[in-house]
């Protein structure tokens, strides 16, 4: 009996705390996002902070729009490779992410081969394009 008294405790504790953590997550998440999309590079400031902002959404939830998310911010600071890595690490793990796709003709515009190769699965995967 009291087990089952402490059970009916701690699982709407446990449900909370699970909330709560996609919350933060999806709050980094946000935050990253804004700095990552805004006009231009970030500065060297806000790219540190974007990186330990998606850190700490990669902690609590790793997804692939983390790591996407993580490619552009390289792009944008000029790191094409480490860009194109991860990128490519998404598409292999999700072959019909259509933004991952997209993500990777940009990065790798300076590799025709991976570019055209991306852009003929984003036609495959959206033909509406």
């Amino acid at each position: 009996m009291p087990l089952a008294r402490a059970s009916v405790l701690v699982l709407p504790l446990l449900a909370c705390a699970w909330f709560a953590v996609g919350i933060r997550q999806a709050h980094d998440t946000a935050a990253a996002t804004s700095i990552i999309s805004g006009h231009g590079a970030p500065s060297a400031r806000q790219a540190a902070h974007a990186r330990s902002l998606l850190q700490a959404a990669d902690t609590l939830n790793p997804d692939s729009q983390v790591e996407l998310l993580r490619a552009r911010l390289a792009f944008l600071e000029g790191d094409r490779t480490s860009a194109t890595r991860s990128v490519l690490t998404v598409v292999g793990e999700e072959p019909e992410n259509v933004r991952a796709w997209l993500l990777l003709a940009e990065v790798a515009n300076d590799n025709k081969r991976l570019a055209d190769r991306a852009l003929i699965n984003v036609v495959r995967l959206d033909p509406r394009g």
